[in-house]
């Protein structure tokens, strides 16, 4: 999402933008080909080359305080060490900062187990993906960025675990993706095999046990092909969800994410389980099929039933990521709202 973010704010007039990314050598590549747009640096998949990763720590720590000194604003992503170089260029270079965080950063399980029983069977049973996740440290994480005069910039999900004594206030906003580059492929009405696409990046934490079981039921009594993406590109995941008619995200975090976004720009109907603090949260006309563990079975017969149900909800998913997700419309936002918060902007 920062390269997204950094491509969409390279298209406004006036503005200028460039990344540094600290990656490991398995992360997706991402951002256009332009040296001068982005520094990438794999520095957490070095430990087994010391020389290596000392001379990509120090080359990440050089281009970081570079491009924060360069910049105007800083819109950081993640997570920061207060034991190197940028935390303190970030505390003392009286630059705008804001703080995007996306998922396991600040996610408070104590929080999750409250409104979400299948996310705490998870944690319990230890099948869930990402165990790091506690109250601990994400008060941790957002007392560094409180230290450093950040400003939160959150979509809906990352607002349920902001710690609202460090931060009373945010800048809103929704997970983008260049909605222009998906075509969308709506679901046909007159196929008779249906296909249904589920692309778990951790099979852990997106409930595939559940899907698996429920889509052994359905086999005896429907027409259908399953197809699971996992461990495959990104080009393989997009391919698959072209393809479907059924898109089935996540059942068991209790919100959505980069994928249902996707599929929603492409046109799908899509299945996740959503807890109710976040459908509370979330726009009025969300076209999303709420579905658990429990109810996804008889759901998704509902669909399999009707293809003009599964048609209509595809077109509906196309309007709601044009509307809430589309990156040229929230960089556009987010301008004109540094605008009224920087002086010299014009």
């Amino acid at each position: 999402m920062p390269a997204i973010t950094i491509d969409a704010l390279k298209k406004i007039p006036g503005i200028e933008a460039k990344g540094v990314a600290i990656m490991s050598p398995n992360s997706q590549s991402f951002g256009v080909n332009d040296e001068s747009s982005w520094k990438k640096f794999n520095v957490y998949g070095s430990l087994k080359h010391p020389f290596e990763m000392i001379k990509n720590i120090i080359l990440a720590e050089y281009y970081l305080c570079k491009r924060i000194l360069w910049a105007d604003v800083i819109i950081w992503q993640w997570d920061t060490r207060v034991y190197l170089p940028h935390f303190w260029f970030l505390k003392f270079c009286n630059k705008l900062i804001l703080v995007e965080w996306v998922g396991s950063d600040i996610r408070v399980p104590e929080i999750v187990n409250v409104n979400n029983p299948y996310f705490k069977k998870a944690i319990e049973n230890r099948t869930y993906s990402y165990l790091k996740e506690s109250k601990a440290r994400s008060n941790w994480i957002q007392m560094k960025f409180k230290f450093l005069n950040a400003i939160p910039w959150l979509c809906p999900e990352m607002t349920l675990f902001l710690n609202r004594n460090l931060f009373p206030d945010y800048i809103p906003t929704f997970q983008r993706i260049e909605v222009k580059k998906y075509k969308p492929v709506y679901p046909d009405q007159n196929k008779q095999k249906i296909t249904i696409v589920h692309t778990p990046s951790a099979l852990g934490a997106k409930g595939t046990n559940y899907v698996r079981t429920v889509i052994e039921k359905l086999k005896p009594e429907f027409d259908l092909e399953y197809i699971e993406i996992n461990k495959k590109t990104h080009v393989e995941a997009l391919s698959a969800i072209a393809s479907a008619d059924i898109f089935l995200d996540q059942f068991l975090g209790g919100s959505y994410g980069m994928s249902t976004c996707e599929a929603l720009a492409i046109g799908k109907p899509v299945f996740v389980y959503l807890m109710a603090p976040f459908i509370a949260i979330l726009p009025k006309d969300c076209p999303l099929v709420n579905a658990n563990g429990d109810t996804l079975e008889e759901i998704l017969k509902l669909y399999l039933l009707n293809p003009q149900l599964r048609y209509e909800t595809g077109v509906k998913s196309r309007a709601y990521a044009e509307k809430y997700h589309d990156a040229d419309k929230l960089s556009e936002e987010l301008v004109e709202k540094l605008k009224t918060m920087l002086p010299t902007c014009n």
